[in-house]
């Protein structure tokens, strides 16, 4: 296991914030959660939460990010995971599902392994930043047999990780004493429930709507989060919440084409998009499942026709998958241009250098 220096993780962050700017950080992670005006509430937080650890300041910077499924919630812990494993390695940064946690004495993870990856640190006071995800499905009342709200016991579990305190933390036969005063816990969850409970107060009192016109985005507060079934105390430990909002039309336009441009890396092919397809992605985008969707309209047509272009074994010219609207598209092939050519030629010649080596040796 590698072990992490204290003052080592601490001369990373001063190092970093010395030649980084909250504007340039900004300007990095926005480059990967396209179209999150809000971005920069969360954003500015970690910022603060690193300058104050530099600083040896008092450490508050918990928070919630309520975000439907596919506006970027989860896209916005892989971001923040690879952007400090380039910029401070040593900082820890991670993701646990809370959805499993439950009580001692039923089926499920203890409280206390959120913090398990953290024994392997070498100090008992980490710095990091830990993502509760479905931290949203704690604060749904559950109850047992016998009455009792199993989720209500378990956020008072979570309490008291999360407020900073002395933990025990057992991973097999070993066990560690970790303090969370320096650890910073973002739950992420869409919190439809919440959305979910408003509206049927708001048909309660008279007010009709129909399934289509529910609002996924409507804004989650720290009220309708207690009143949905959120332990206030544990609430109250997350001074921040932070809302992701529906998407632009022209953020949701520059997720499609960087969409399809991951795409034709993955399959190695060349897409063109008709009008028609672009319209119909663009209008499931601030659906109930988001721009995740957007990936999954193209790849179910992108496959389809791969795999019959393949069947075919032109390996020496290029697919061109023509989508024109779902379940509507065809494949052609074209030569390679020249700058195809040099990089395939430079890849092979990479390959044959390797395989020489490997042979000598």
């Amino acid at each position: 296991m590698n072990k992490v220096n204290y003052y080592s993780l601490n001369g990373e962050i001063s190092d970093w914030l010395k030649k980084t700017t909250f504007s340039q950080f900004c300007d990095a992670l926005s480059q990967r959660v396209i179209g999150q005006d809000n971005l920069f509430l969360l954003l500015a937080n970690v910022y603060n939460y690193l300058h104050n650890i530099d600083n040896y300041q008092p450490i508050n910077h918990n928070m919630l990010l309520t975000a439907p499924s596919g506006t970027g919630k989860t896209e916005t812990y892989r971001a923040l995971k690879e952007y400090f494993g380039e910029h401070i390695p040593s900082l820890p940064v991670y993701i646990k599902d809370v959805s499993a946690i439950t009580i001692t004495g039923f089926k499920g993870g203890e409280p206390s392994s959120i913090l398990s990856p953290l024994l392997d640190k070498g100090f008992n006071q980490p710095i990091g930043l830990v993502f509760l995800d479905e931290f949203d499905k704690k604060m749904m009342p559950v109850f047992d047999s016998h009455g009792t709200n199993v989720n209500q016991d378990a956020q008072f579990c979570l309490l008291t990780i999360i407020e900073g305190s002395d933990v025990e933390v057992k991973v097999q036969r070993n066990t560690s004493i970790i303090n969370t005063e320096k650890l910073m816990f973002i739950g992420l969850g869409s919190f439809d429930f919440c959305r979910e409970r408003k509206e049927l107060q708001s048909k309660s009192i008279g007010f009709n709507m129909d399934e289509d016109e529910y609002d996924y985005y409507s804004r989650i507060t720290r009220e309708d989060m207690i009143e949905a079934g959120g332990a206030y105390e544990l609430i109250g430990r997350f001074p921040l919440i932070v809302n992701f909002d529906r998407l632009s039309y022209d953020a949701v336009d520059s997720i499609i084409d960087k969409t399809i441009s991951i795409l034709q890396n993955t399959y190695n092919c060349e897409i063109e998009l008709a009008d028609d397809m672009r319209a119909e992605l663009h209008q499931n985008a601030n659906g109930k499942f988001g721009c995740r969707l957007i990936s999954s309209m193209l790849v179910q047509n992108i496959v389809n026709q791969y795999a019959q272009a393949m069947l075919e074994g032109y390996k020496e010219k290029k697919v061109l998958v023509i989508i024109i609207s779902s379940g509507k598209c065809s494949y052609r092939f074209r030569d390679y241009n020249q700058d195809e050519l040099e990089l395939v030629a430079n890849y092979e010649e990479i390959v044959r250098n390797l395989m020489e080596e490997h042979s000598k040796e």
